[in-house]
């Protein structure tokens, strides 16, 4: 496993201040986005899909991400392995371009908004 800004052994003091959703939320959201930084070209896009990128997510909602590219079985459970060994609290679903088949690959397509 990589280290990395949301590994729990870089927590600056003091993290165990209370913080709101927001600030979870966009704590998560940088440690989600350096994650995939370090396994992604720099140049691959990412979107957000489902409730989130309806808007109609509860705070506490997954997020649903599809990476516009062609990555191994082996390097998706790495990235989902490194996001659950973070502070992150939330659920993350991960899709890969190939995977965007039939009903469902529509419906990702339909309410994709690129995140990254």
């Amino acid at each position: 496993m990589m280290t990395s800004c949301c590994s729990p052994s870089l927590r600056p003091l003091g993290w165990c201040r209370v913080m709101n959703q927001f600030e979870l939320i966009q704590l998560s959201e940088d440690c989600i986005r350096d994650t995939l930084h370090r396994y992604l070209q720099s140049d691959t896009a990412v979107y957000l899909y489902g409730s989130r990128a309806r808007g109609d997510a509860a705070w506490n909602s997954d997020y649903d991400l599809w990476v516009d590219s062609e990555l191994s079985r082996q390097q998706i459970n790495q990235i989902i392995e490194d996001l659950d060994e973070s502070f992150v609290p939330f659920q993350i679903d991960l899709v890969t371009t190939p995977m965007l088949k039939g009903v469902f690959g529509e419906r990702v397509r339909a309410e994709a908004k690129r995140w990254m």
